[in-house]
């Protein structure tokens, strides 16, 4: 980012300076449009691979002479509205141009924690902008699949109520 000041001088002699103006060189901001998030439902006992493939997303062809996508990340990760400190996908198939597909194919981690699980996909773009162009929500439902077997340690005592 350049900041200058225009001075403009007239016949006579008599000048005027403008107030500071700002040039923005390379990759300052980003351009790209949010999509629609992504919701479902799925069942704690499925793999969470390939849950999600993503077409290219449409991103100004001006835009892409400057600002190169360089990866993109999962962030925003929270299981049940509370902020989750991993993430809770992984992306493969993700690229870079010339072919601008984003990422192809979204893997939730496993084990799948039941929950309403949501993150956002961003690329990362020259000169580190970032920009989420979709969320994701997924409710991980327990399934009969699924089996919950209590443990009780030794020496619990249970009272009467």
């Amino acid at each position: 980012m350049y900041a200058f000041k225009i001075r403009v001088e007239a016949k006579g002699g008599a000048s005027d300076i403008s107030g500071t103006r700002f040039l923005g060189v390379g990759c300052i901001a980003a351009a790209i449009p949010t999509m629609p998030t992504v919701t479902a439902t799925i069942d704690a006992a499925s793999s969470g691979l390939a849950i999600y493939t993503e077409a290219t997303p449409p991103i100004p062809a001006s835009f892409l002479a400057y600002c190169a996508v360089q990866s993109t990340q999962v962030q925003e990760n929270k299981i049940d509205n509370v902020a989750h400190s991993s993430p809770l996908a992984t992306l493969s198939g993700c690229s870079t141009q010339p072919n601008l597909n984003l990422c192809l194919t979204i893997n939730l981690v496993t084990p799948l924690t039941p929950g309403k699980l949501t993150f956002s996909a961003a690329p990362l773009l020259t000169g580190g902008v970032t920009a989420v162009y979709r969320r994701f929500e997924y409710t991980v439902r327990c399934s009969n699949s699924v089996i919950i077997t209590p443990t009780i340690a030794s020496g619990t005592v249970f009272n009467k109520p």
